[in-house]
């Protein structure tokens, strides 16, 4: 519990960071350089998801060789990872670069360095992303903790103070790039004791099968990040660009309920992994960070249903008023995505294929509904509710890990249940 806390309070640092990063850059830029500064920070989230994907595979996979006492195993992925790490950094960058005119064109850059930039930023965030999982997998919380709240969050506003005011937007890319320098730093640093010698690190290997480690994890969250993110899309395509603009503000103030507590995957993870391995149950882990989940939302939620229009107009403008009637059923539907998140977490650490394969069909349907139905802002809301709230009852009545049945199962003694399923 002191494990998630800690995790949970550095995250909601880290994105009040973001989020006074994103208002300071748009009080410092020209409205053409803060949507450019926008739109490069959006692609960058769809760089770095297939990477979380390879995080949580290798957070669960450390975590299980530690509880197996296999430490050769955790030191041969490590050095593993890292090599490849480095080969999937130079590669992006240079495939980022390759694109420069046509990146340039499109994003609408006056100039080439501010892409360049922007690609030597998502090399480097690609490493910290992917070297966390192992620091997860050691149960180094204080670690990540650090990293949510410092390199991926407020030190990119302190660096974007001086920054952004000498060399504006490219100034605000030199912030991302220096606060993450600073995550790299920290990883590598943990991560020390591992990846000595160096020599002999381009000949490690991952003891198992990477292809089909990874796979479930990147599936998994690929479909989440598009289950929580699409709906903004789909109102850029469906409707009028003030109605669109509308919905995204809410949007944005609703997530609030699903990031505040999303990192708390980082915990549950591998210490669900390392239960499983074990064969201990792992129902209370899991039912305290629903609740934590579920209370977190509402007290989001009430928060907003308060002061949602005070608070909208504060943010956007006055322009933006309309979108506080929206922020209320954003926000419980956001809970709803944190509540799959954890469900989501506990597949990845048992191996759940058949739940990853559901879960990938689920962002499909989900989008399909967006399109179909989506005429309004009212719509978009409603497919979005139904969509996740029948993905938390399908999860109830047939899942091993529903709250019923994990209820039910801290009932009964641990040693109990063992022989019950041993006797079956």
């Amino acid at each position: 519990m002191r494990e998630g806390l800690i995790v949970l309070i550095a995250s909601l640092i880290g994105h009040l960071g973001n989020f006074l990063f994103y208002v300071v850059a748009a009080r410092s830029l020209d409205p053409g350089e803060f949507a450019a500064l926008a739109s490069l920070t959006s692609l960058a989230l769809i760089v770095l998801t297939p990477i979380s994907g390879v995080q949580a595979a290798m957070a669960r996979d450390v975590a299980q060789s530690r509880a197996r006492g296999d430490g050769n195993d955790v030191t041969a992925m490590i050095r593993w990872l890292f090599c490849r790490v480095l080969v999937v950094q130079v590669a992006l960058f240079a495939l980022f670069a390759a694109i420069t005119p046509v990146s340039s064109y499109l994003f609408g850059l006056s100039q080439p360095t501010v892409w360049l930039l922007a690609a030597i930023w998502f090399a480097l965030a690609t490493g910290v992303q992917a070297l966390l999982g192992p620091i997860q997998g050691f149960s180094g919380f204080p670690t990540v903790g650090w990293v949510l709240a410092g390199p991926l969050g407020i030190l990119r506003l302190l660096f974007l103070f001086p920054l952004v005011l000498l060399l504006g937007l490219h100034g605000a890319l030199l912030a991302l790039i220096l606060a993450t320098l600073v995550g790299s730093a920290t990883v590598l640093w943990s991560l020390r004791g591992t990846l000595r010698p160096i020599r002999g690190l381009t000949r490690a290997r991952h003891p198992g099968d990477p292809t089909h480690l990874l796979g479930l994890p990147i599936g998994c969250l690929l479909a989440f990040a598009a289950i929580t993110n699409i709906d903004i899309v789909t109102a850029k395509i469906r409707l009028a660009p003030e109605v669109a603009a509308t919905y995204s503000s809410a949007a944005l103030l609703g997530k609030v309920a699903l990031y505040a507590t999303v990192s708390l995957g980082f915990v549950l993870l591998p210490k669900v992994s390392e239960r499983i391995t074990r064969g201990l149950d792992y129902a209370k882990a899991t039912l305290l960070t629903l609740l934590t989940v579920v209370g977190v939302g509402l007290l989001t939620a009430t928060t907003f249903l308060l002061a949602s229009d005070r608070l909208i107009v504060a943010i956007f403008g006055s322009a933006y008023a309309q979108a506080g009637n929206l922020i209320f059923p954003i926000t419980l539907i956001m809970t709803g995505a944190g509540i799959l998140n954890v469900h989501l977490t506990i597949a990845i650490a048992a191996r759940d294929r058949g739940f990853g394969f559901a879960f990938v069909g689920l962002a499909v349907i989900h989008f399909a509904a967006l399109l179909v139905f989506g005429k309004s802002t009212g719509m978009l809301i409603a497919a979005n509710a139904i969509v996740i709230g029948s993905a938390i009852t399908l999860i109830e009545l047939f899942s091993t890990h529903g709250v019923v049945r994990m209820l039910v199962r801290l009932r009964i003694p641990e040693g109990q249940s063992r022989r019950r399923t041993t006797a079956q």
